[in-house]
């Protein structure tokens, strides 16, 4: 294998550790004051908050959680994390399946200056 091949999965493996050893053994368990669950759902759940948060940080790996809830989705239970990205440019919505960890789907918004930038700048 070439180096070119092998750095993207150095990177994402570096990105997990790095986002485990941040939340912690503790936080694992205890809910963010910004998670809301939806009730009875609780049941089919087979992966955590912190894991799921894990998989979403992976999609948008510079951005910041801003919100996390346990919702329905086509009939399954699914995470849904509403993330900052870098510099407040962009919102990101990512799902993770709650059965299986799958990341089932995201949607970008993006936001910042609605001007164009000056001609200036563009030379």
């Amino acid at each position: 294998m070439t180096f070119h091949r092998i750095l993207p999965n150095i990177l994402r493996a570096s990105v997990l550790a790095a986002a485990a050893v941040a939340y912690g053994a503790n936080a694992a368990e205890s809910a963010s004051p910004a998670t809301a669950a939806a009730p009875g759902l609780e049941q089919d759940v087979k992966i955590s908050e912190s894991q799921a948060r894990l998989r979403a940080n992976l999609r948008v790996a510079q951005g910041s959680i801003k919100m996390s809830r346990l919702e329905m989705r086509d009939g399954r239970p699914v995470w849904h994390f509403d993330i900052m990205g870098y510099d407040d440019r962009s919102r990101e919505d990512v799902y993770v399946d709650a059965t299986t960890g799958d990341v089932t789907s995201t949607a970008r918004d993006l936001t910042g200056p609605s001007e164009p930038a000056p001609a200036a700048a563009m030379k």
